[in-house]
């Protein structure tokens, strides 16, 4: 019996050829696979770091954006050979930060003690002249490895919860025939030869990051944030900078609730911040859920506000940072101007907050 070749998703090293950029083509704006030693850290919303024996020899990475079934994908992609084996990470996401990934048809694995999915593709010659155009297989074979027909290969997919990311850890063989019902189990070569876990949160610093909500690169004041908001004793105003910016992020210093950090994209200076919880989770929580969430919507939420049910906080998560904030006495007003386009049916909307929560919302035509 032959393995069907499937073409369910991009990921699939022996996919149906897709509509794709050439690998001459130059490099897209991402990475989704930060390497040390090692250690290959996956940087997209399913964050794993899987360590590679280092008798592996190491031969590139291919980042593309195939789309497949009129949907783009981000695809980074690790490569490296041990002889006749071949072993590929694969880090992927919808390029519009869309959900809907989901392998839980397939047989479940496990990968030191992290619950993955599994399947085994096998191409055979007769495969020859589909495969040749896919450019994984060119820059596979670009690179040194000389990728024969029939050829099996195992595939071990982990999706994140919000279905926007996958990581799959491929491992493969060139094999006699794919007319076998027994092809080889190569699990155990993965356990072998592979370690996973999952990743700390700490690995954002240095990384290139896209902020989800509009953030300050520019504030008149110290910004300190917490689940209750933004935490200011006076007045403020912000330069503030639309969804989907780039951003360096580099950690300060966490102690005692605080966590410290700042941002800096090409266009700005250095921006501090800091976060305020008793909970590291709920620190990291913050951080992650307004700087560097993965999935960047298409359109964002121009009023949330609702008067005596919106908290401040709800409001950064939907609205982003206004352009400045006012205060008198317990009484914050949130202004976010024209820039944004319309707010709340205002072309400058006031949001006024007290007691931790919307009480008036306001502005001009």
């Amino acid at each position: 019996m032959r393995i069907q070749i499937y073409s369910i998703i991009l990921s699939l090293v022996f996919s149906v050829p897709m509509l794709a950029q050439s690998v001459e083509d130059p490099k897209p704006g991402f990475d989704y696979i930060y390497v040390k030693d090692n250690v290959h850290s996956i940087t997209n919303a399913a964050r794993l770091e899987i360590e590679v024996d280092p008798s592996f020899e190491f031969l590139g990475e291919l980042h593309h954006q195939p789309t497949y079934n009129e949907k783009k994908f981000n695809v980074s992609l690790a490569v490296f050979r041990r002889g006749s084996s071949l072993l590929l990470i694969h880090a992927e996401k919808y390029s519009d930060g869309s959900g809907g990934l989901d392998y839980s048809d397939l047989k479940p694995s496990l990968l030191d003690g992290i619950p993955f999915t599994t399947r085994t593709e096998c191409a055979a010659p007769e495969d020859e002249a589909e495969i040749e155009k896919n450019p994984e297989i060119f820059f596979i074979r670009s690179n040194g490895f000389d990728l024969k027909l029939p050829f099996v290969i195992e595939q071990h997919f982990y999706t994140s919860q919000d279905g926007t990311s996958e990581v799959v850890i491929s491992y493969g063989r060139q094999l006699e025939s794919c007319d076998n019902e027994n092809l080889p189990k190569l699990l155990d070569q993965i356990d072998k030869h592979v370690r996973v876990e999952k990743a700390p949160p700490d690995l954002l610093d240095g990384r290139i990051v896209f902020n989800r909500i509009w953030i300050p690169i520019e504030a008149s004041c110290p910004l300190q944030i917490s689940t209750s908001g933004i935490e200011l004793d006076r007045g403020c105003s912000f330069k503030v900078t639309e969804p989907g910016s780039e951003f360096r992020i580099s950690l300060v210093n966490e102690n005692a609730g605080r966590l410290e950090f700042d941002v800096q994209s090409t266009v700005s200076t250095i921006q501090r911040f800091v976060i305020s919880a008793p909970s590291r989770a709920v620190r990291w929580k913050i951080l992650t859920d307004l700087f560097t969430a993965d999935r960047v919507k298409d359109h964002y939420d121009t009023c949330i506000a609702n008067e005596g049910k919106t908290t401040p906080y709800e409001l950064l998560e939907s609205m982003g940072f206004p352009s400045s904030i006012s205060r008198s006495g317990n009484r914050m007003t949130y202004t976010y101007g024209p820039e944004r386009g319309s707010t709340c049916n205002y072309d400058e909307a006031y949001i006024e907050i007290e007691n931790g929560i919307v009480q008036k919302v306001s502005g001009i035509i």
